[in-house]
């Protein structure tokens, strides 16, 4: 209920301090040429399944499968200054590449 309030005070916040600049249609002009967001592509949730089936798979076949271990090392590595294991590496950015991937497909969903 606090966060209603929040959004009804915060509107009329903003649409008491309104202010209109005259720009001759052109923004109406460019919000008509957009394409409508409402029509996904199948294909792009395929291809979001596809590669978070895939990152798991080669993070969790990945140096035996200890993902936290390998974090562990990059961070270790990292604090000393010293190069990390290819295979610490390999499992982070797999990690950050699957979380990319569901956090695009959520947000482009919005």
């Amino acid at each position: 209920m606090k966060k209603d309030t929040q959004h009804t005070e915060l509107e009329s916040l903003f649409s008491a301090h309104k202010t209109e600049v005259a720009d001759s249609g052109f923004t109406q002009r460019v919000m008509e040429t957009l394409p409508d967001r409402s029509h996904s592509s199948p294909l792009r949730y395929v291809l979001v399944a596809l590669c978070s089936v895939a990152t798991l798979a080669w993070v969790f076949f990945i140096d035996g499968g200890f993902i936290v271990g390998a974090i562990a090392d990059l961070v270790v590595s990292v604090c000393t200054l010293s190069v990390p294991s290819p295979a610490s590496l390999l499992t982070y950015v797999g990690m950050v590449g699957l979380l990319g991937a569901v956090g695009f497909a959520v947000y482009r969903e919005g």
